[in-house]
């Protein structure tokens, strides 16, 4: 007996069930693969599908085209609460609000303060600071950079 495959994707599997439906109009009653109850249910089964194939196709546009708009949407406001935090640390910085605010909309003040302090930090070690006419050359300021 030859092997034969089924069919993987919804259109294979669409495409053969309406071969098999139309094949029973082309062969005799006594020649027919299949009973009449079994072509029947093949019908019906065939119109069910096709229409789930149908609700499938326009849920997935459907849903591709809201991701779009999400995503959109999504990009805007981490756009918005980054510069939100930023001007909050930079107020936080100048004194213009308190420390214990910032702490309270659960911002990081530290991380913020950390890497201005280990900036810092390098550039005393160094000995060379850029805003008094140094030089910025050698191996070990860019190792305190990177």
């Amino acid at each position: 007996m030859p092997y034969r495959r089924l069919p993987n994707t919804d259109k294979a599997r669409l495409a053969a069930l309406e071969k098999a439906v139309a094949m029973e109009h082309e062969c005799d009653v006594d020649k027919q693969a299949a009973s009449y109850k079994t072509l029947n249910e093949a019908r019906v089964l065939l119109r069910r599908f096709k229409s789930a194939v149908e609700q499938f196709q326009y849920c997935y546009t459907a849903q591709a085209e809201a991701n779009r708009q999400y995503q959109s949407h999504l990009k805007t406001a981490r756009l918005y609460i980054s510069h939100f935090i930023q001007v909050l640390n930079l107020a936080v910085l100048r004194n213009e609000v308190r420390k214990e605010q910032q702490v309270f909309l659960r911002a990081r003040p530290r991380r913020f303060c950390r890497a201005r302090a280990d900036r810092r930090e390098a550039h005393s070690r160094l000995g060379r600071t850029s805003h008094r006419g140094g030089t910025r050359t050698g191996v070990a300021w860019r190792r305190a950079y990177l």
